[in-house]
């Protein structure tokens, strides 16, 4: 009995190490994004879509090309996850909080919200002139940005922006 006792309590140790070396500032990184995201997806999933009925969404002109809609939940969470993780890198790079992460971070922040806002005026407010100013927007701060972020990085913000244009309903 002993020997098992001792075997359990290698392994809670083994545990505890392992949590200890998790790497904590990447893991919020990748969180934080994700809850404006999951919030708004909760919020407004009956805008996009309902069990036994059409809604407005269904009658916007797209694309042929448009996604199916269970696709966009999956896909922003790995979007959002992205970004964070590209943030976390940012924050790595520049030593944490400091003076070159100021810049950086704060366009970054300033982007999350803007991301955040967009389902609200899309989905909530059906102002799609507003909500492709807010993609305009969104996307500034990072044009400005492009030429002092690591390669890794802007391969990651190329693809971005290209499907934020192609997917974007004419606008009447």
């Amino acid at each position: 009995m002993e020997t098992e006792q001792f075997l359990q309590f290698l392994h809670c140790c083994k545990t505890i190490d392992t949590i200890k070396m998790a790497n904590w500032p990447a893991i919020g990184s990748i969180i934080l994004p994700n809850l404006g995201g999951w919030a708004n997806g909760l919020y407004y999933a009956g805008q996009i879509r309902k069990a036994d009925k059409k809604v407005w969404y269904d009658d916007l002109k797209k694309p042929s090309w448009t996604p199916p809609k269970w696709v966009f939940g999956p896909a922003w969470t790995v979007l959002y996850s992205g970004m964070g993780y590209a943030s976390y890198l940012v924050w790595e790079d520049c030593g944490g909080f400091s003076e070159s992460s100021l810049l950086p971070l704060s366009l970054y922040g300033g982007q999350l919200l803007l991301n955040w806002a967009w389902t609200p005026i899309f989905f909530g407010m059906k102002d799609f002139k507003l909500a492709l100013i807010d993609i305009s927007l969104l996307n500034a701060p990072s044009t400005t940005m492009y030429g002092r972020t690591t390669p890794r990085l802007r391969r990651s913000r190329t693809t971005r922006k290209s499907r934020d244009i192609q997917n974007y309903p004419e606008i009447s």
